[in-house]
């Protein structure tokens, strides 16, 4: 996963690099389709994700402008389901 530059320090933040990087990669195309992947959480790709973390409980950070992410690793970050869920749902 890649490091998340210095200048995310809050949720607001993050939204506003990630809208930034995808109009940058984009450029020139009339049209975007942006699609998040799904699965349920019996499948195989959930089970990797799991011992992935080590044993490591995945920590649920509430998403909203002011949250701050400044310390927290983007693999830490994006570990909960329902922070994956929520900032979906935030970035949209």
């Amino acid at each position: 996963m890649t490091t998340k530059p210095a200048t995310i320090i809050a949720v607001k933040d993050l939204g506003q690099h990630f809208n930034d990087r995808l109009m940058t990669l984009t450029a020139g195309s009339d049209e975007i389709i942006l699609v998040f992947d799904t699965y349920k959480s019996d499948y195989l790709k959930q089970k990797t994700r799991e011992k992935r973390r080590q044993g490591t409980d995945p920590v649920q950070y509430q998403i909203a402008d002011d949250t701050s992410i400044k310390h927290i690793p983007m693999g830490r970050f994006l570990s909960h389901e329902k922070t994956k869920a929520d900032l979906t749902v935030y970035l949209a």
